[in-house]
């Protein structure tokens, strides 16, 4: 499967990255009884080298949105119901990457916290 490359408005972008922001737009898939690999306890920070903690995840999660970089889409599936948006960042000079999927519930207008860990591969199929 392939993912295509995913173009939003800077309007959509900071939609999606206040709902990451704010504890009552968001819910992580664990919660919800969903698929999910939500790790954000075994990555540091790159700036500051901390670990991370769910909020600063979400915060970081944010961040990216509000910037520019890519954004794949992955459509809803058996394991999530609902369509996703993966980003893959450099985190460090030892070229190790961040994965970080969030599901859009669309009728709900909330953001669901699916991946956050380093990533063993590009884009999963």
């Amino acid at each position: 499967m392939t993912h295509e490359i995913l173009e939003l408005t800077s309007h959509q972008r900071k939609q999606i990255s206040n709902n990451c922001r704010n504890p009552q737009k968001r819910i992580l898939a664990r919660n919800a009884g969903t698929g999910h690999n939500w790790h954000p306890f075994t990555v540091r920070h790159p700036d500051t080298e901390a670990i991370f903690n769910d909020d600063a995840a979400w915060d970081f999660i944010a961040d990216h949105f509000e910037g520019d970089t890519p954004l794949r889409w992955r459509p809803a599936s058996a394991l999530n119901p609902h369509p996703a948006i993966e980003m893959l960042i450099d985190v460090s000079n030892n070229e190790r990457r961040l994965y970080m999927k969030v599901g859009i519930v669309f009728d709900r207008d909330l953001v669901l916290g699916l991946s956050f860990h380093y990533s063993t591969e590009e884009y999963r199929a």
